[in-house]
């Protein structure tokens, strides 16, 4: 597979190559006619904002001698022509005004737009326009007219106040020219190109907008200076005036492909490598997910199974002590219903993360042991050693690693036929703890070693293979200890080791010590 790897890499080198130099050509092109098309989208966009810009000055002078018509009719001046003062205020169809009194009571309203002609009348429109005048009038300087035009005019003088707001035709032009801007942009951003682009203010130090570039190039002003000289040094930028008295840049740079069509052989001979090893890791995950599934499956039927015995047996033991049976008979039977119970806990825990509490793990392993002297052969020697101090502290789930104990004791037993010596041996270091049970039965072979914590593998004619599969899940996944084969040799025994971090120190896997 990586002979014809490196052949169809050798093959799309040559040919990569070849593409890349028309690309370039080609791109080139495009690169130069996209430039002279965003200049011209830049003159459209700099002409609609001097429209608006006039406009907005238009508006404002016809308000101004809208005012001043209104202010020559309200001075009653004997000699003032009204024909064409009167003119003058009727011209105004688009500009929306609100004139209220000096104490806010309303004396006129013109081209509102909202829908329907206000009754000055009615106290819901009255408290409607007013909220307009409050909320929506306010970009504006209102102009104030006095009723009365004489020369000395006192604080007392009536007045009316002329408020304004942008006509319908200018607002419409404003919506418009954000939106064209917002289109100019977003061409900018997505050109077909697939060029990065950044769009810059005056300053070339803001960015306004960018596209086809990853965020975290540009995130701070460093990066952004570093980027916009590097496509300086390929393409010179584009200046946009959109006439509001500043000039900003586009910056770009040569699209992404050609650089993709130089390293793609590369990247495909890393994806074909890539390929062989993920399908490598997913088939031993799909086997070892298999393997998890039986164990739970198993462990979850087995603890369900025992459940409707494990309660019939306790109502008998009731029934049995209400009879007067022996009262040493009925301890004996509840100390084999609490042990029935541990072991259902045991097999429930399989298959789900279950939790760690701190314990001293001298103390349970002498538990275990003072619990296992009585339920094993008298021909059998069994020593608890203990080389190490009696306070160590471990993050053990109880009821699952006496069951490891357990399973490593009963398997010693069967090794040595029921006679023999058993140790279990506690030794520490610096950041772990190790229990070692070791028997003096017909030990195996370096080939069994390698077999014997694999699921459904026994030399035993009724055993399943799981125990010691169990064991190492237990310690393994769950403990994130070890457990292994730390001496064996047919005819002279063997030993088990399990590895336990103390609590409160972490070790570093590649250099853990594990004896």
């Amino acid at each position: 597979m990586i002979v014809i790897a490196m052949i169809i890499v050798g093959i799309n080198v040559w040919y990569s190559n070849f593409m890349v130099r028309d690309i370039k050509q080609a791109e080139r092109l495009k690169l130069e006619r996209w430039s002279e098309t965003i200049k011209q989208r830049a003159q459209l966009v700099n002409y609609a904002h001097k429209l608006y810009q006039d406009l907005k000055e238009e508006e404002n002078k016809k308000m101004e001698i809208f005012a001043d018509a209104l202010q020559r009719m309200l001075g009653n001046n004997e000699y003032e022509d009204y024909t064409f003062i009167s003119k003058i205020i009727k011209q105004n169809t688009t500009i929306p005004v609100i004139i209220l009194y000096s104490d806010s009571s309303i004396h006129t309203t013109r081209n509102l737009n909202l829908g329907f002609e206000p009754d000055l009348k009615n106290p819901e429109h009255q408290k409607l326009i007013r909220e307009l005048v409050r909320t929506k009038y306010t970009k504006y300087e209102p102009f104030i007219m006095y009723l009365d035009l004489a020369p000395n005019i006192n604080k007392n003088t009536e007045k009316l106040i002329l408020y304004y707001n942008d006509s319908r035709i200018f607002t419409e032009l404003q919506n418009n020219l954000g939106s064209l801007i917002a289109s100019f942009e977003e061409d900018i951003r997505n050109n077909d190109l697939l060029a990065p682009v950044i769009y810059t203010d005056q300053n070339r130090r803001d960015v306004i907008t960018f596209g086809n570039i990853d965020s975290s190039l540009i995130d701070t002003p460093e990066k952004i200076k570093e980027r916009i000289a590097f496509m300086i040094s390929e393409n010179e930028p584009i200046e946009v005036d959109l006439g509001n008295g500043s000039v900003n840049f586009i910056f770009y740079e040569n699209s992404k492909i050609i650089t993709q069509l130089r390293y793609y052989p590369l990247i495909q001979l890393a994806i074909i490598g890539a390929f062989i090893m993920v399908t490598y890791f997913l088939f031993s995950s799909f086997r070892r997910a298999e393997q998890n599934q039986v164990w739970a499956g198993l462990s979850k039927e087995t603890a369900h199974q025992l459940g409707t015995p494990l309660s019939s047996l306790m109502a008998w033991v009731e029934h049995l002590e209400a009879q007067g049976i022996d009262p040493e008979i009925i301890k004996e039977l509840n100390k084999d219903l609490l042990r029935l119970n541990v072991i259902t806990d045991r097999f429930s825990k399989i298959g789900s993360q279950p939790e760690l509490d701190p314990a001293l793990i001298v103390d349970e392993l002498k538990e275990a042991v003072q619990y296992l002297r009585t339920r094993i052969s008298k021909r059998i020697e069994f020593d608890l050693i203990i080389e190490a101090r009696e306070n160590i502290e471990v993050q053990i789930n109880k009821p699952l690693f006496s069951w490891v104990i357990e399973n490593l004791v009963k398997n010693a037993v069967d090794a040595m036929r029921g006679e023999g010596k058993l140790m279990l041996t506690v030794s520490e270091n610096e950041t772990q703890v190790f229990i070692d049970v070791s028997d003096t039965g017909h030990g195996m072979s370096l080939a069994y070693q390698k077999l014997i914590f694999q699921p459904g593998f026994t030399t035993k004619k009724r055993g399943w293979g799981l125990g010691l599969s169990l064991a190492k899940r237990i310690i393994n996944d769950y403990h994130k200890g070890k457990i292994f084969v730390k001496y064996s040799e047919p005819g002279k025994g063997c030993t088990f080791r399990i590895a336990l971090e103390k609590s409160g120190i972490v070790i570093d896997p590649s250099t853990e010590n594990i004896g």
